[in-house]
């Protein structure tokens, strides 16, 4: 029986996939571990999914034992210059298409701004759901926002800069990388 593990390999012009499929190596039977081909998900210059630009850069991807894969990426040629240049995007491995999770200048779930920049490689756990942090342009508190993008498209906006610490002592200023937990749990240093 085989197990497919997940392998990267990240070019700052492409984001590149190849699965392999691990079995029992042994001096024998050497040949029981293969590696399939590379598979691109995106080059730089491949227009961007709602057609708005040109991929430019990514963020090294994360996947999940569906196949499903998450990345950041910057753009060019956008139609508002520098208000809509950054995004989260899920690749499926089974259709083969990239779907968004959230775009620079995308109305915030809260509907108090809108997200502005992705300040860390987003992950996606078993289920489908995707941590992230971003940057967000708001007329309320938290300029830094830790969120969670579900399966079904939602977001759920769970903690903000300037919000006091669970322990009581002082605020959350900013956040750091996250860990999402197949559960729905989200690790975060802030």
């Amino acid at each position: 029986m085989f197990i497919i593990r997940p392998a990267f390999s990240w070019f700052w012009r492409a984001c590149v996939i190849a699965f392999l499929a691990a079995g029992t190596v042994t001096p024998a039977a050497p040949q029981s571990a293969t590696v399939f081909k590379p598979q691109t998900i995106s080059l730089a210059g491949d227009d961007a999914p709602d057609g708005n630009g040109q991929f430019w850069r990514y963020t090294t991807p994360s996947i999940n034992s569906q196949g499903k894969v998450v990345f950041g990426a910057d753009f060019l040629y956008t139609q508002n210059r520098g208000d809509d240049d950054t995004g989260i995007f899920i690749y499926d491995r089974r259709s083969e298409e990239i779907t968004g999770v959230a775009r620079a200048g995308q109305v915030l779930p809260t509907g108090d701004g809108s997200f502005t920049q992705l300040l860390f490689t987003p992950e996606i756990n078993s289920t489908g759901q995707v941590s992230f942090v971003n940057q967000v342009a708001t007329t309320s508190s938290g300029r830094f926002r830790l969120y969670r993008y579900e399966s079904d498209g939602s977001i759920s906006d769970l903690a903000r800069s300037g919000t006091p610490a669970s322990d009581g002592n002082g605020q959350i200023s900013s956040f750091g990388s996250t860990k999402l937990e197949d559960n729905g749990d989200i690790l975060f240093t802030a």
